[in-house]
């Protein structure tokens, strides 16, 4: 409880320190509590409170004589009351012999460490002080970098990896999709190019074989690497997960809008450690120009309510829908773009409850943040809107 000597105070800078110094003091912090007084008398010398603030820190430490010093200089400076009444109870109780004042031995006091004040000045010069220090230690990690950074350059040349091919094939969508066609890539002019050997089985997701030509010998004797490419309709993507598989399975048995099935038309990605899943999903052909943007949405929605449903860690979600847009030119085929990407939550879906939202919800933000669409795709939904909302 603060004094009342402490609570009148009228400075308010001296209070504060004050009222800091009286904490320290009940936390029985007393190095810190004289030393906070301290500092108070050297800049108010004349303040009756922070001497009686010192006697209370002598008189908590049972310091009888010091705190008696300290409250009667309080008093010489101001008649406080209260200090007043702790000096007669000191003084009663002041151990005596036959009228004799008899003084009792004081503890051993640590020495009073003032924290010292950090200014730019200090610091100016502590490093002009070390400065040589300090451009030495800078000096030496430098060289320690650079020596690093060769030895490591010098390991890579030294032993190069094995050239591999790495190539993942498009999203297999409808029943009837193309077959998949080979890319050509430039041999070294050292080695005469061969073809690739494309095989494509009867099988309704094609299984693609490349066989890159050998690179020449090294010095060390590393042998030419061959790229294949795996059967997807065996093994499912070549980074997916047999969790990602299962979820893509479950996720491909729901419908469109219309009712038809989804069927092969989407896939996704599972990262556990982030409580993130990816979904891509690609949109059918036979979808009218007006209705693309609201299938995209309702579909979005619910391929992100199926997943949640079916995996109970995953907190986030990133759907992107899949469009394939007429050709620019007459030179060029059908462009597949990335019509929509939006990020939702469990939460945000839980919202919605067994009900799915209109179109007019699902575009408002309330279900997908942060929802991002192509300008070629945006011009048609907001034609789309345009004519929906001229019917009305």
């Amino acid at each position: 409880m603060e004094p009342r000597y402490v609570a009148d105070e009228t400075n308010p800078a001296l209070r504060t320190l004050l009222v800091e110094a009286n904490l320290r003091r009940e936390r029985q912090q007393w190095g810190r509590a004289q030393a906070l007084c301290l500092r108070l008398l050297r800049k108010h010398p004349t303040s009756a409170a922070a001497h009686a603030v010192m006697g209370d820190v002598f008189a908590d430490q049972e310091r009888t004589e010091d705190a008696i010093e300290w409250y009667q200089l309080a008093l010489d400076l101001e008649d406080l009351p209260e200090v007043k009444g702790k000096l007669n109870k000191l003084l009663e109780v002041r151990p005596e012999v036959g009228g004799m004042l008899i003084e009792a031995p004081l503890p051993a006091v640590e020495p009073v460490v003032e924290p010292q004040e950090y200014t730019w000045e200090t610091s100016l010069a502590w490093l002009r002080k070390n400065l040589f220090a300090v451009l030495g230690a800078a000096g030496a990690l430098l060289i320690i970098i650079v020596v690093v950074a060769l030895a490591w350059k010098g390991a890579q040349t030294e032993a190069p990896e094995p050239e591999t091919i790495a190539r993942r094939g498009p999203m297999l969508v409808e029943a009837d999709q193309r077959a998949l066609q080979p890319v050509g890539s430039q041999q070294p002019a050292a080695q005469p190019a061969q073809p690739a050997q494309i095989v494509r089985p009867a099988s309704r997701a094609p299984a693609v074989r490349v066989s890159v030509p050998p690179r020449p010998m090294s010095s060390r004797g590393t042998a030419p690497v061959r790229a294949t490419f795996m059967d997807r309709s065996k093994s499912g993507s070549l980074t997916a997960s047999s969790q990602d598989r299962e979820l893509t399975q479950a996720l491909s048995r729901l419908t469109w809008p219309d009712g038809t099935k989804v069927g092969p038309a989407v896939e996704v990605v599972v990262d556990p450690a982030r409580s993130f899943a990816l979904l891509s999903f690609r949109m059918p052909e036979k979808v009218p120009e007006a209705q693309l943007g609201p299938w995209i949405l309702v579909q979005s929605f619910r391929f992100a309510r199926e997943l949640f449903d079916q995996v109970q860690q995953i907190e986030y979600l990133t759907v992107r829908a899949l469009v394939e847009l007429p050709a620019a030119s007459a030179d060029k085929g059908p462009e597949t773009v990335v019509a929509f990407r939006g990020n939702t939550t469990r939460a945000a879906v839980r919202r919605a409850g067994t009900t799915e939202p209109s179109i007019d919800q699902l575009g408002s933000g309330s279900y997908f943040a942060e929802m991002w669409w192509d300008r070629r795709v945006a011009a048609l939904v907001r034609r789309a809107a345009a004519a929906r909302s001229g019917s009305r």
